[in-house]
């Protein structure tokens, strides 16, 4: 008699994440592995809820920067989030996050899924890429797509042919 009843009970998790870091390594084109770009994501916050039928999701995301780890990259920032003011902000330290989501959900109905919000919010991006960059990720794209089964061809085409479905459905959606 102490177990709540499922109407009853309440879920909230929360994640706060100081940063991540992930680095995109072409080990396909040589014997030496070679890092192409290091990303960086800071200051992650993930928040769940659930209460009853309502159930809801944020995420925010700092700061997000991608910097060139090719030898004498001449850019070697090839993106990252301006920082902007909050909107309303009355300090100016106070910045908006580069990443803000929010999805609300309503299940109270079995046969109907009901979405009272859904935001999404992202700040500027600065991106600097020069040609020796953006010709590296390429060899490196068709060696990817060699490595998992693929000619280039095939796998442009394979892209091609799903994106009108793709968008179709997303259309379709709203």
């Amino acid at each position: 008699a102490d177990i709540l009843a499922p109407e009853e009970q309440t879920l909230e998790v929360s994640v706060r994440i100081s940063g991540i870091g992930i680095s995109l390594i072409d080990h396909f084109r040589s014997k030496t592995p070679n890092e192409l770009v290091y990303a960086t994501l800071l200051g992650i916050t993930l928040e769940l809820e659930s209460h009853k039928q309502l159930h809801k999701a944020s995420v925010n995301v700092q700061k997000l920067q991608i910097d060139n780890q090719m030898n004498f990259a001449p850019e070697p920032v090839l993106l990252t989030s301006v920082r902007a003011p909050r909107i309303g902000a009355k300090r100016s330290s106070d910045v908006a996050p580069f990443l803000a989501a929010t999805v609300e959900i309503d299940s109270s109905e079995s046969s109907l899924v009901y979405i009272r919000e859904m935001a999404l919010e992202l700040q500027v991006l600065d991106v600097s890429a020069d040609l020796t960059f953006i010709l590296a990720m390429a060899g490196y794209g068709e060696a990817l797509a060699k490595y998992i089964g693929f000619g280039v061809a095939q796998f442009v085409c394979r892209i091609a042919q799903n994106l009108p479905t793709q968008i179709g459905t997303i259309i379709g959606e709203r």
